[in-house]
Parts: C-alpha cells; structure tokens; sequence
C-alpha cells in the first residue's frame, strides 16, 4: 500500500517537472504583474478669493462696478476692465462721482472707513480731503461712489485715494480729474443713425 502510494507521488512530481513553466503560469496569482496603483485623489483647484487677488487696491470707474460675477476670476476681470485711471467733470454741472471699489488683506473691524483724498499732483502728497463711507464690520471688502465738484478738487490734477481706518490704509487708488472738455466718452451702440441710414439709401 506504501509503495503504490509512494509511486503515485512519484509520478505526480514527474509530470510537474515536465509541464515545466507552463504549470507554474497555470497557477493562479503565481507570478502575476502587481495591480496598479489606484490614482491619486482629485484635487479641485481653490479659486482664489477676489479679495486675496485685489487685496490692498482701490479700483476707480466712472460707473457702478460690479459687485459680483460667476466666479472669482470673472469678477476681477470684469473689475479690471471697467477700472479708469481718469474721470472727467461734466462741463455743464462741474461734478464728476467717482465709482470705487476697495479690498483690504484682513476683514476690517469697524463701520465706517474714511476715505481721504491727496493732490499727488507734481510729486506732491497734500491731503485736500476727506469722507466718512459706511462698510459692513467684518467684510474685506467696500463699494461705493463719491460725488466731487471742480471747486473743491480741481481739474487737470491727480488724486491718491485711501481707504483708511484709524490711520491704517487698507486699499488705495489713483484717478486724474480732467476738466470735461474734449471729445465726449462713446455713447452705446443704438444702431446707425437716421442720417446714416438716409446716406446709405440714396
């Protein structure tokens, strides 16, 4: 009985032997390529906040800027677009409103920022005014328009305007105030004009 079970083991092992590798591959997980890695997370890329992007800068326009947009970047693009570096007066009411929107570094703990005005005209830095502006405690962020007549700032000069709050500038910017002569500012496109049209009929 040990010698027939012996001569099956015996055999066993020879036809291992001479299955060779081809045994060995049939075996299952024997020699297998490791799985791959499973891909790292996905990480979404974070928007940065308009306020990191602007932050410290007092942008200036001659109309509403926008308060929001779709997405951080579109905001400050569109901030960006509309921003000008010169108002005119209206020569009829020698007012001109200066548009602005600040961004400071750190949420400002108060309710009110003063908004303080200097002639840099000429290398020059004199403080020529000042306006108390409400803001919301706790924001990074202030918009709002002041109205300026010639008398008081006069035209053909350059202004500095800072967002202060006690003493601390948390955003500034610069306009020049021109006096409203020249050619008037581009009106919306309405379509052609009457005349236009004739002209282009005849």
């Amino acid at each position: 009985m040990m010698r027939t079970a012996t001569a099956a083991i015996a055999g066993a092992l020879a036809l291992a032997l001479a299955a060779g590798p081809d045994l060995a591959r049939a075996e299952p997980g024997r020699d297998a390529p490791p799985p791959p890695p499973p891909p790292p997370p996905k990480v979404e890329p974070r928007a940065e906040r308009v306020e990191d992007v602007l932050s410290g800068q007092l942008l200036i326009s001659d109309r509403a800027l926008p308060t929001t947009a779709p997405s951080p970047a579109e905001h400050v693009r569109k901030l960006k677009a509309q921003a000008r570096g010169a108002l005119r007066f209206d020569p009829a009411t020698g007012v001109a409103t200066i548009h602005y929107a600040g961004f400071f570094a750190r949420p400002a703990d108060a309710v009110s920022l003063e908004l303080v005005i200097y002639d840099v005209s000429d290398g020059r830095r004199e403080r020529v005014g000042a306006h108390e502006i409400a803001i919301t405690r706790g924001k990074r962020s202030a918009y709002g328009a002041l109205v300026v007549r010639a008398t008081d700032y006069p035209p053909r000069r350059t202004y500095r305007l800072q967002l202060e709050l006690r003493r601390a500038v948390l955003a500034a910017g610069t306009v020049s105030l021109r006096d409203g002569r020249g050619p008037p500012p581009p009106a919306p496109d309405a379509g052609p004009s009457r005349r236009a049209v004739q002209t282009a009929g005849r």
